[in-house]
């Protein structure tokens, strides 16, 4: 009896770490372990609970701190998770999870120097870290440093091939540095990946027009009419595309 009573305790995590806190309150693993099963399940405003707890009985405790981080982010507190993860690397310096993620808050907050700066260095520690090129790529591009962009999309596409964003951002940094053919490969290969997306039939509308292929670009914008019939921009391009076919037939 004594055992199945033990038993029933421990009927899943959150149960036996439940009963771990009602035992030991100052368990700071449990509150941290129950932190995250309650954030994963949306649980959001308790997580941050369990975190603090966990930090207050251990304040050097980087897990805890990097996943409050993360919690306040998805919160949109981010001065608040800037902070936390400034802790975390404080306790684990060679952390590319907290580099990652205090690039990416950073990032929100306006700061993009900084951001860079802490993307960097996550690629520094680790190469193959997919989502940093990317971010990193993006966050370039967003400053108009399309031509430093260039690199890190390449590197993401280098590690995902199939990556539509990657493809479509690298498409939009190399058409802003005039390398258009190459532009309108990446175009074309985000099209194959995602058929309807009018944001990727645009820009390689214009990237044909540019190249002089106008009977191409023409159907490109075409077809964002057909996804987007109340699109000014498109309807512009289109109009242009077929005056400039109309003085090249005079």
């Amino acid at each position: 009896m004594l055992t199945w009573q033990q038993c029933c305790l421990y009927v899943d995590a959150t149960t036996l770490y439940r009963a771990t806190l009602e035992r030991n309150p100052e368990a700071f693993i449990a509150h941290n372990n129950l932190g995250v099963i309650l954030y994963q399940s949306g649980g959001r405003l308790q997580a941050v609970e369990h975190y603090q707890q966990a930090l207050r009985v251990n304040p050097t405790f980087f897990d805890a701190h990097n996943n409050l981080g993360n919690a306040l982010a998805d919160m949109g507190r981010f001065p608040e998770a800037i902070a936390e993860y400034e802790q975390a690397l404080r306790f684990k310096p060679k952390s590319v999870d907290a580099y990652y993620n205090l690039a990416v808050a950073l990032a929100q907050v306006g700061e993009p120097a900084k951001a860079i700066e802490q993307y960097q260095e996550a690629l520094r520690l680790h190469l193959d870290r997919w989502e940093a090129h990317y971010s990193l790529a993006n966050v370039l591009a967003q400053r108009g440093d399309f031509e430093a962009a260039i690199g890190p999309y390449q590197q993401a596409l280098r590690l995902r091939p199939d990556s539509f964003e990657t493809h479509y951002g690298l498409g939009i940094a190399l058409a802003q540095t005039g390398r258009l053919p190459e532009a309108i490969e990446h175009f074309q290969e985000a099209q194959r990946l995602k058929p309807d997306a009018p944001e990727v039939q645009h820009s390689l509308g214009n990237a044909l027009a540019q190249s002089g292929r106008l009977h191409e670009a023409i159907d490109q914008f075409r077809q964002v009419l057909r996804l987007q019939p109340d699109s000014p921009e498109a309807q512009a391009s289109l109009e242009m595309a077929l005056q400039l076919t109309e003085q090249d037939g005079k």
